[in-house]
């Protein structure tokens, strides 16, 4: 109601659920009573927090499945590392509807995106890769083996992959939820829209996502120019754009869409550049598409 409103007045919503979001599923146990960092620009602009020091997460202190959703709403926890102070805001606001509904989705767009298993495994041979050429020294030069490192990175894998059904297990338990279904999503033709599921743009097909049994979502056909959305087909049949989906199964849809031939002898600005970086100036410019 009024309170909920006068909250999103002060602080950025969607901010902060992503910062919880990424706290719950990295289990940062020297947190949220330590490490808190939260800013904004001028006075009347809303307040927003920062990630960072979450050198206790990703199965350094924890195994992924230590309960960190009951951690972090903990009423009566020790002064550190959660004591009530530190849980009040995120105690007081999943209590709201809206808040919750939002904080349940968007971790499920998370897991189906940048938490997903595959995402975070890519991440981190990336971030292998950048320096392993330097890790034989530095494990000598305090004392450890490579191996000793590899088995490290190996556990930043095994973390990864395991993370998600506990963190789903968690969410089901405490929000007295059902199951996680499988979201089909294609486009006919190829390569000629995108659907909007909950807070994605998605654009690559096929897609599969795992949203919870009770979400309330909303998935919208865009079209790309010279095509138009013509209709959804496989659970859902319907001609509306923008349908809802509560994926107390599993659903598979594909969007349909259509040669928009009212645009075959338009043009289109496509591009503008008004601002380029010092580093790489190409001066104002214009792109026109013809259709």
């Amino acid at each position: 109601g009024g309170n909920y409103n006068f909250v999103i007045e002060k602080m950025n919503i969607e901010n902060y659920i992503d910062y919880i979001c990424t706290q719950l599923f990295f289990i940062n146990t020297d947190w949220p009573s330590r490490n808190i960092r939260f800013w904004r620009e001028v006075d009347e602009s809303k307040w927003q927090w920062l990630l960072f020091d979450t050198d206790f997460g990703f199965g350094f202190a924890h195994g992924a499945d230590f309960e960190m959703l009951d951690f972090a709403l903990e009423e009566n926890g020790p002064s550190y590392p959660n004591p009530p102070w530190a849980t009040l805001l995120f105690r007081k606001l999943i209590e709201n509807e809206y808040f919750k509904s939002d904080f349940i989705n968007r971790f499920a767009d998370l897991m189906n995106t940048s938490l997903r298993a595959n995402n975070l495994s890519e991440h981190i041979s990336q971030k292998e890769n950048m320096i392993l050429s330097e890790i034989q020294r530095h494990q000598e030069r305090w004392d450890r083996t490579f191996e000793f490192w590899e088995n490290e990175v190996l556990l930043l894998r095994y973390f990864a992959g395991d993370r998600q059904d506990y963190v789903q297990e968690e969410i089901m338990q405490k929000f007295s939820i059902s199951g996680v279904n499988d979201i089909y999503l294609d486009i006919y033709p190829p390569n000629t829209g995108r659907i909007d599921i909950s807070t994605l743009n998605i654009g690559d097909f096929p897609w599969t996502g795992e949203y919870f049994s009770d979400a309330q979502l909303i998935l919208s056909a865009v079209d790309v120019p010279g095509y138009r959305f013509a209709g959804w087909s496989g659970d859902i049949t319907s001609d509306s754009r923008a349908i809802p989906v509560t994926p107390d199964d599993t659903v598979s849809l594909i969007a349909w869409f259509e040669e928009d031939v009212s645009t075959q002898n338009t043009l289109v600005i496509n591009e503008i550049n008004y601002n380029s970086s010092n580093a790489a100036d190409s001066e104002d410019w214009v792109e026109i598409y013809n259709n």
